[in-house]
Parts: structure tokens; C-alpha cells; sequence
């Protein structure tokens, strides 16, 4: 941990087992690009415990946020009060998941030459 290599030791919990049955990914497109805006909603994202990771990408939107909710119910209330509604948000498009095929948290690390 020391060198930086690993950020951290977590327990990888069982999204379901917990009451977590609906995961979604949500594309975000900002209304606008002023400075403050783009801060606030990263604040306003920050805080939202059910949105679990959020990326700035290229392309059609300028963020893709997987959110984690107990129900569809939950997630649309998320998606209209806590995304929705505010200045700097544009429009939102969202995806369920149905079938989880592949995750993992492991790096692949067949070119990193400390470890090769």
C-alpha cells in the first residue's frame, strides 16, 4: 500500500443479499460546462450513496453513473428527484441490468513488469 499500487483491502458484497436488486447504468448529458455547474452536480453526485460510480466519458454523453436501488420504484425516485430537476442536467438515458455476464474488480496485469 505504501507504493500506491494498492488503494485499498474491501469485502465485495453481494449486491442482492443485501436488498440491492436493481442495478442500472445511466448516461448524463450536463446542460452546461461552466465551471460551477460541472462542480455542483459533482458534489450533488458525491453525495448520492445509491450511485456507486460515475465516469466522465467522451461520446454522446458526458457521464456514465451505475447506480445500485432496492427497487424500480427507488430508482425512478433517484432518477426524477436526485438527477433529474436540476439546472445541470440536460437529459438522462438509462439502461437496466438484466444478466450480469462478467464483473470482476481484479487488474489485469499481464503487462505491468513489476509483476511480470
Amino acid at each position: 500500500m505504501a507504493d500506491g499500487v494498492i488503494r485499498a483491502q474491501v469485502a465485495l458484497v453481494d449486491e442482492e443479499s443485501v436488498g440491492l436488486g436493481v442495478e442500472a447504468y445511466v448516461r448524463v448529458t450536463l446542460s452546461s460546462y461552466a465551471r460551477g455547474v460541472v462542480a455542483g452536480f459533482h458534489k450533488r453526485i458525491a453525495e448520492i450513496p445509491e450511485i456507486v460510480e460515475c465516469c466522465a466519458m467522451t461520446g454522446d454523453s458526458d457521464y456514465l453513473v451505475r447506480v445500485l436501488s432496492s427497487n424500480l420504484n427507488a430508482f425512478s425516485r433517484l432518477l426524477n428527484e436526485k438527477l433529474l430537476g436540476h439546472d445541470d442536467v440536460a437529459g438522462v438515458q438509462s439502461s437496466i441490468v438484466l444478466d450480469r455476464i462478467k464483473r470482476t474488480s481484479a487488474v489485469p496485469l499481464n503487462d505491468y513488469k513489476a509483476f511480470a
